[in-house]
């Protein structure tokens, strides 16, 4: 589950289509490249 792998923030419904769920990953400047994509091939993008 992707709770168990990285920290994000669920922000709710989408505005426009309730089915829909907003969620936020917050990045700092420490963030690396190897972190992006590490994040990138948990969410399979």
């Amino acid at each position: 589950e992707l709770k168990q792998q990285v920290d994000f923030t669920l922000w709710g419904p989408a505005p426009h289509d309730a089915s829909l769920m907003i969620c936020r990953f917050v990045t700092s400047w420490a963030t690396t490249e190897q972190d992006i994509d590490r994040l990138r091939s948990i969410l399979g993008v």
